[in-house]
């Protein structure tokens, strides 16, 4: 009882990038498209490689163009916050049954608040697999899969809660969030491996 009630809520804008005390901002130009949801973004993926559904606190799913920064279809008359957008792909993601293998499972660890989403980024994207992952602490971190190292790490300042994450094609992956909407980053693993924010919707 007594840990439930001695859990403190913590001000996320105080956490940084790894190993980063004061986090100096490089000046960075961001693309602002007209926002996809009127409230925080809570569930993401992708359709096509130009195209991404999204789910918000808004009541509403919106497909959207996030290349070229356009709404192709909002779709209103929830009752409630719409809390999951799938597509097909996901459909036939593989499942691994864990109970069955010999070997070690990878535990990733780095985020200092909750982890909310997950996801295997495709192999054309770098020569070992890759998983990206984010978090409430407003950072998005992209690890090797296999020896469970974090080989780059996004820190979005201001964004809130990083609710969920998807990825559009093999360079880019879009980050939905509590405070600023959805967030384009690009994958650059040509240059010592860096993410960094494209673009918001």
């Amino acid at each position: 009882m007594g840990k439930l009630q001695s859990k403190q809520k913590r001000n996320i804008s105080r956490y940084r990038i790894d190993g980063d005390a004061g986090h100096c901002s490089v000046t960075q130009v961001v693309q602002q498209y007209s926002p996809a949801h009127n409230d925080a973004v809570t569930s993401l993926a992708s359709l096509t490689s130009d195209n991404c559904v999204s789910g918000g606190k808004d009541k509403t799913v919106v497909i959207y163009d996030w290349k070229s920064g356009c709404v192709q279809q909002k779709f209103m008359g929830h009752e409630s916050d719409v809390t999951k957008a799938r597509d097909g792909f996901h459909l036939f993601f593989q499942l691994w049954d864990l109970r069955q293998t010999k070997h070690k499972v990878c535990e990733y660890k780095g985020h200092l608040q909750t982890t909310a989403a997950c996801i295997f980024l495709p192999n054309a994207t770098s020569s070992f697999p890759l998983v990206a992952t984010s978090g409430h602490d407003c950072t998005v971190k992209i690890w090797n899969r296999d020896t469970a190292v974090c080989v780059s790490s996004l820190y979005l300042d201001g964004a809130g809660p990083l609710t969920s994450l998807a990825s559009s094609d093999a360079a880019n992956l879009l980050c939905g969030s509590f405070n600023t909407g959805i967030h384009q980053l690009r994958v650059n693993l040509s240059n010592s491996c860096s993410l960094s924010e494209v673009a918001r919707f």
